[in-house]
């Protein structure tokens, strides 16, 4: 059965559509703050990377929103332009700029995530919704 195929567990529950392709993910990615610092974000244990843009309802629900229900997993979030929105400013999960990271993640467009596992790459993508429904998809990769 498809992911996306409506079953009595995830009837009505929003999904992604995309299968993952897997793919290596880079050791570092090079990011700015909000403010234009810039940080080295280091991809070398299990990391949910969330792409993220202004005006985006899910993006802003993932970073404005308690993210106790995916555990221990280290969450980035990346967005391709400077957000000047004081929400994102002040967000509880700080946002970085790195087109060039969301490249290298084969991350077209936001609102989107990807799970990186070393040594294995991305394990999981998909479109982001919110923070349940990204926990239902990765939930096997959670500890």
């Amino acid at each position: 059965m498809s992911k996306s195929s409506p079953t009595a567990s995830n009837a009505g529950v929003a999904s992604s559509f995309d299968p993952v392709r897997p793919r290596v993910a880079p050791d570092v990615i090079e990011a700015s703050t909000l403010d234009g610092v810039p940080v080295l974000v280091s991809l070398d244990s299990r990391t949910l990377v969330v792409a993220v843009k202004a005006d985006c309802f899910g993006c802003r629900d993932m970073v404005q929103s308690p993210l106790d229900e995916l555990g221990d997993l280290r969450c980035v979030f990346l967005t391709r332009e400077l957000i000047a929105d004081p929400d994102w400013v002040g967000a509880p999960h700080q946002v970085l700029v790195s087109p060039a990271g969301l490249d290298a993640l084969a991350i077209g467009a936001a609102p989107f995530y990807v799970l990186v596992d070393p040594p294995n790459g991305v394990v999981a993508e998909g479109v982001v919704f919110g923070p349940s429904q990204v926990r239902s998809e990765i939930a096997t990769y959670l500890v």
